[in-house]
């Protein structure tokens, strides 16, 4: 269990360094790109941080929205369960692992 953790640590640090790197490319590409022909790449940059802001907000929602789900939301006074259909196959393979460590 150890090793997958450290793995699993090793990939989120490489993959988020690899996003960030990439994001201060184009960001870097685009002022070379002005620097080089003198054209404006204000719209360019403008529409990159929209797409940027756009995938960060579906990104954190995600987590959100996975929270949603398994807790319930409040509606109302009552709080309303998520049916076994919305269970995922993973949360009752997790499910099942967790009931047969205990036994």
């Amino acid at each position: 269990m150890q090793g997958r953790s450290a793995w699993f640590l090793a990939h989120w640090l490489v993959g988020t360094a690899v996003c960030i790197l990439g994001v201060i490319s184009i960001y870097t590409g685009l002022g070379a790109y002005h620097e080089k022909t003198s054209r404006r790449t204000k719209f360019w940059g403008i529409a990159f941080t929209v797409e940027i802001s756009v995938i960060v907000f579906i990104y954190l929602f995600q987590d959100k929205w996975v929270h949603i789900h398994k807790h319930g939301v409040i509606s109302g006074n009552e709080p309303v369960r998520p049916t076994e259909e919305h269970i995922s196959s993973t949360d009752k393979m997790k499910q099942k692992e967790s009931a047969s460590e205990h036994c």
